[in-house]
């Protein structure tokens, strides 16, 4: 099996800080601070493994364009948000947070997912916004926190 790559050392394009292109295994070295107007992360390669991002305890994934993974986000561990992410195509799962008390206090905000066998798998005590399953003109009352599926 190939050395994990460090997403920092990929470049990026005009909407996106760091693009994958290539199937494989890669890694944070650091936390990405957000550039306003593009995504920090965006995988546009054909999964070989199960996950598009696999985190542990204590993280924030945001801003990602996510697709053709099995599993587009799967947290585990304890205190980790997810927000604002566009996720896409999944054949499992778009966003995965169960594993019983592991994975405590998770958090999952303002993410679109569409296409996706399951949008979002969680459990208690995870926290998500409210799924808003529409089409058209929403509600001028719609929450701020949704999540929006297909």
């Amino acid at each position: 099996m190939a050395a994990p790559n460090p997403v920092q050392s990929l470049a990026g394009d005009g909407t996106t800080q760091f693009v994958i292109n290539q199937a494989g295994s890669y890694y944070l070295t650091a936390d990405i601070a957000g550039v306003s107007g593009k995504s920090a992360i965006a995988i546009n390669a054909d999964s070989t493994g199960d996950f598009g991002i696999s985190i542990t305890s204590a993280h924030i994934v945001t801003g990602c364009n996510i697709s053709t993974a099995a599993t587009a986000i799967q947290a585990t561990g304890v205190r980790n948000v997810i927000d604002g992410n566009n996720i896409a195509g999944t054949s499992a799962f778009g966003i995965s947070v169960v594993s019983g008390s592991n994975t405590a206090h998770a958090l999952i905000v303002r993410n679109q997912i569409r296409n996706c066998t399951t949008n979002i798998q969680a459990d208690a005590p995870c926290q998500f916004g409210i799924v808003v399953s529409a089409t058209g003109q929403l509600a001028a009352g719609t929450n701020p926190w949704a999540n929006f599926t297909d």
